[in-house]
Formats: C-alpha cells, structure tokens, sequence
C-alpha cells in the first residue's frame, strides 16, 4: 500500500510566497528591514531565514515577488 503524502503544507507556503516576498522587498526598498524580520516570518512559516533571504535577492534581481497560483 502507498503511502499518501500530505503536500498542504507545501501549497500553502506556495501560496505564502508572494505576499511575504512583496512585504520583504518593501520593507527593504525603505531600507527598514532587518534580520528580526526574516527570523520572524521564517518561524511563521517554517522556512529558513536563509530560504527568506534568497526569496529576496531573487525578487531583486527579477525585479517581482511571485504571484499565487
């Protein structure tokens, strides 16, 4: 018998990624954001504050934060 494998989680996080890479990009464009906040929304969404980082330079570089779907 298979195993089902519960992927909620991983859909939700897909649906969390734009907004809190949105949230990040701003509160970095006005050069407010700090560690603190990565290390929170890392807890929140247990990811990586490293996975949240990346999130950001990506959103540097191509110039967008993901969107849902």
């Amino acid at each position: 018998m298979r195993k089902r494998v519960d992927t909620s989680n991983e859909r939700s996080l897909h649906h969390l990624r734009g907004p809190a890479t949105r949230r990040l990009l701003a509160l970095d464009e006005r050069q407010e954001l700090t560690t603190a906040h990565v290390r929170l929304l890392s807890t929140c969404m247990g990811i990586s504050e490293r996975t949240l980082w990346r999130w950001v330079r990506a959103g540097h570089e191509e110039g967008r934060a993901w969107r849902n779907g």
